[in-house]
């Protein structure tokens, strides 16, 4: 099974809220079969409510510090795989000009 797919982008708020997520994001979440992973369902909630391991919080808490403290983006590639899937991803954070969201 191979499912190509542009960027899925989201950006969180000075309160690590999510405020945005496109259309791929959608996309995304409806074809690994996670409707409740959709725009609708997650915006204006805290980032924290949907990363629960312990460690994988912690590695994201120290990284977005690094771009809020030093205003410079970081490249993060990882694995995510889905059920029948394996995929391998990369992750810019990089801070926005302040005022935005």
């Amino acid at each position: 099974m191979t499912t190509e797919h542009r960027d899925a982008i989201y950006r969180i708020g000075p309160d690590d809220s999510l405020v945005f997520v496109n259309d791929e994001w959608d996309a995304l979440a409806t074809d690994n079969d996670s409707p409740r992973l959709t725009r609708d369902p997650i915006l204006r909630k805290s980032i924290w409510e949907y990363i629960r391991d312990p460690d994988t919080v912690h590695i994201f808490r120290l990284l977005q510090a690094r771009v809020r403290e030093r205003n410079v983006a970081l490249k993060l590639p990882f694995r995510c795989d889905a059920p029948r899937l394996r995929r391998f991803m990369e992750m810019i954070l990089a801070p926005r000009p302040k005022g935005t969201d």
